[in-house]
């Protein structure tokens, strides 16, 4: 199974690189849970009105969500999807969650691979001090 994913949208619009991930160069254990995080997102079955990718009634996309292009080959059938954040099944979004974390390597959201120390997320020539610690040692 090969799967593409990209994210679209949020504030400035951005746009992120797409994931790919084939289930034939993944561990077995990470493979089965992939494949069974697609089959419970109902993707291949044709949509009915309220399926999980399309809720019945669902809000059209918010205005800053992001958008999900969901493109999967298994075996002989394709299928492409568009998702939108607050608008798509639960099942379909723990797929999104399950995919954007496999692109970090398996890091949970939040957990960077980059150095956090001080002079890492420090800006040039600010000494990592927060704005209010410069306007208090200046006397303001």
């Amino acid at each position: 199974m090969r799967i593409r994913l990209r994210r679209s949208g949020g504030f400035a619009g951005l746009q992120t690189p797409p994931v790919e991930i084939d289930s034939q160069q993944l561990p077995a254990d990470k493979a089965h849970e992939l494949e069974q995080l697609v089959t419970q997102a109902r993707l291949f079955e044709p949509p009915a009105g309220s399926g999980p990718s399309q809720p019945a009634a669902a809000p059209g996309p918010a205005r800053d969500a992001f958008q999900y292009d969901l493109s999967i080959e298994d075996g002989g059938r394709s299928q492409a999807v568009r998702l939108h954040e607050g608008a798509m099944h639960p099942d379909a979004a723990r797929l999104v969650q399950w995919l954007a974390q496999e692109a970090r390597g398996g890091k949970p959201r939040g957990v960077s691979s980059q150095a956090t120390t001080p002079a890492a997320t420090a800006l040039p020539g600010r000494s990592g001090r927060s704005a209010r610690a410069r306007r208090a040692r200046r006397g303001r």
